[in-house]
């Protein structure tokens, strides 16, 4: 009996040691930080998030930066042309920039999720562009057709009062003609008068 307790004593030492070691084992094993590159989606919704001000201050930095060859300053600068509330919002000049960007660096340049982004800008830019390129068309084309109208209006209204003008003139005309009429039946009376007197 004496030797069953002492052996549960013993058990119980030892697992008091290894749960002891365990939790030592857990606090000295450092813990892995993982660390977030900022992505240039972070940037963009970073910049979503600035007012005017701030955004201008945002653009004179970039241009600052680019001067001073920054490698993601040129990308920071398309992103800022893509965005609709930036001051320097322009769709054309940020494809022009995509388009120069995708000439001087290789795509194994940005991580897969720059990579991403940068090829759903570049497929965005292009419907938007084609969009502007259509409504541009279809203004312009209005644009022609009002004044097509306009012309046709003109014109009609010229051609009415024309016709009016010719109606005038036809109403005095056969005005004219009754009154020529009732000369002419006059005469005839007076020549018929003269003529039964006559005999």
């Amino acid at each position: 009996m004496n030797l069953i307790s002492k052996t549960k004593s013993v058990v119980k030492t030892l697992a008091a040691v290894g749960l002891m070691i365990s939790l030592s084992a857990c606090e000295i094993t450092p813990i892995e930080e993982t660390t977030h590159i900022p992505t240039y989606g972070d940037y963009y919704l970073w910049l979503k998030s600035l007012d005017n001000e701030e955004l201008l201050q945002e653009i004179e930095q970039q241009n600052i930066n680019q001067h001073s060859k920054s490698p993601d300053a040129d990308i920071y600068l398309m992103l800022l042309h893509t965005l609709p509330k930036s001051p320097i919002y322009n769709p054309y000049t940020a494809k022009s920039l995509l388009n120069e960007l995708q000439l001087q660096y290789v795509e194994s340049r940005y991580n897969p999720t720059n990579l991403a982004l940068i090829t759903l800008l570049r497929d965005l830019l292009n419907e938007q562009l084609l969009i502007i390129q259509k409504y541009d068309i279809t203004t312009a084309e209005l644009t022609s057709a009002k004044k097509s109208l306009t012309t046709q209006k003109s014109t009609a209204s010229q051609q009415e009062k024309e016709l009016k003008l010719k109606n005038e003139q036809l109403k005095e005309l056969e005005q004219q003609v009754d009154l020529l009429k009732e000369q002419i039946n006059q005469l005839h009376r007076i020549e018929k008068n003269i003529s039964e007197h006559g005999n």
